[in-house]
């Protein structure tokens, strides 16, 4: 029995790994772009901007007119961009300048854009570098423990390779006020966060908050079941 070569056997895990990767860029372009937006590729950021990529092909004007009048977005001054590169599955994304972090609500520009057909798979923030994400409810299960949040958060973010593992720090969880605020570790210039990951999270665990909003880290002063 003739054995293959270490050089043939290099050379197999070359080419397997380049044919992985390539599949996975094409399937999946915006997780390679992830850490770069497509602000960052104009230049250094100067404002904070959201970032959403779409699995499909609009024109500016359906995007800019499914998110006309969210509060905290300059939505007339937002790049569209259209990849036709991969033919019939193109893709779309949109970066919006942020005139109002405070005034951004996640869960009303989902909405908005689902009500226009619209579905973004990631929605990233970037240019804002300490921040929590905090989640509100109109409803709040009542069998919702600290305990129990921790121990799925913890779960979902094992078995991801990055994501909720990289950037998410540690959560609060306020029964009282019905809310759950996430906090990032701190972001990196020309780095984002997705906002998706938090809500299909929060999704697993049964939770569907009707406003998503940006915190400062310094303006938030409740005390809260801390989970690390």
């Amino acid at each position: 029995m003739k054995f293959a070569s270490a050089k043939q056997i290099l050379f197999m895990i070359v080419a397997s790994a380049a044919f992985l990767y390539g599949l996975d860029y094409w399937k999946n372009p915006q997780l390679w772009h992830s850490e770069v937006s497509a602000s960052t590729a104009r230049g250094e950021l100067s404002t904070p901007e959201v970032t959403l990529w779409i699995n499909e092909s609009y024109s500016p004007e359906q995007v800019r007119g499914a998110l006309n009048g969210l509060q905290g977005l300059e939505v007339s001054k937002s790049v569209v961009t259209v990849d036709t590169t991969h033919g019939a599955e193109s893709r779309t994304s949109a970066a919006i300048p942020v005139t109002d972090v405070a005034k951004l609500d996640f869960s009303a520009l989902d909405r908005a854009l689902r009500q226009n057909g619209i579905v973004a798979s990631r929605m990233e923030l970037s240019g804002v570098p300490h921040f929590g994400l905090q989640a509100e409810f109109s409803q709040f299960p009542v069998q919702v423990k600290s305990e129990a949040v921790e121990e799925r958060i913890e779960f979902i973010k094992a078995q991801q390779v990055g994501g909720l593992r990289e950037w998410l720090d540690s959560v609060d969880l306020d029964t009282d006020h019905k809310s759950l605020t996430a906090y990032a570790r701190y972001v990196e210039s020309g780095k984002s966060v997705d906002v998706s990951e938090l809500v299909n999270g929060l999704s697993q665990m049964g939770l569907a908050p009707n406003a998503l909003h940006v915190v400062m880290e310094e303006s938030h002063h409740h005390d809260h079941d801390h989970l690390k």
